[in-house]
């Protein structure tokens, strides 16, 4: 499976021999511009990403206990379908940034159409309506970015 990312199926494995923990500072950060690969490639990476957790939870099944393994799946599709809704907001609104509404409004409604009801779930809904609406009332968007600069409208979502 060809996916270009390298660390995480890297870590995944590593998580099944070491502990991880959670920190609440922040470690680093990184940058995103309208031409970046993860940007313009979000859905097909988040799709193939998906693909390595559900594989990786197949794998230590043995591992995990069938009553564990019930509990992540679960929560794991729930999370995925957020993960995959705002993908196709993302996408959207990289569209809409380029004046390319067509496209914009075909990701903004399959973000819509994600099917579930959890709260992120609601929320990145939320954000493809708003989207749809800025592209289909021609709603000038570059002021709006330029008042909450632009880098920051990019990253608002991840």
């Amino acid at each position: 499976m060809q996916v270009p990312l390298v660390d995480y199926p890297t870590l995944l494995e590593l998580s099944f021999h070491h502990p991880f923990f959670g920190s609440f500072e922040i470690l680093g950060f990184y940058r995103r511009h309208l031409n970046s690969q993860s940007l313009l490639k979000n859905i097909e990476i988040s799709n193939k990403v998906e693909k390595i957790a559900f594989y990786f939870l197949e794998k230590y099944k043995h591992i995990i206990g069938n009553e564990k393994y019930k509990l992540l799946k679960n929560r794991m599709l729930i999370s995925w379908k957020g993960k995959i809704a705002n993908s196709y907001f993302i996408s959207g609104k990289i569209y809409l940034i380029n004046f390319d509404k067509k496209l914009a409004n075909k990701m903004f409604t399959f973000g819509l159409k994600v099917k579930g009801w959890s709260k992120l779930i609601m929320i990145v809904k939320f954000k493809c309506f708003v989207g749809l609406l800025f592209s289909v009332f021609n709603i000038k968007i570059e002021s709006l970015i330029k008042k909450i600069k632009r880098e920051k409208y990019i990253n608002y979502g991840n």
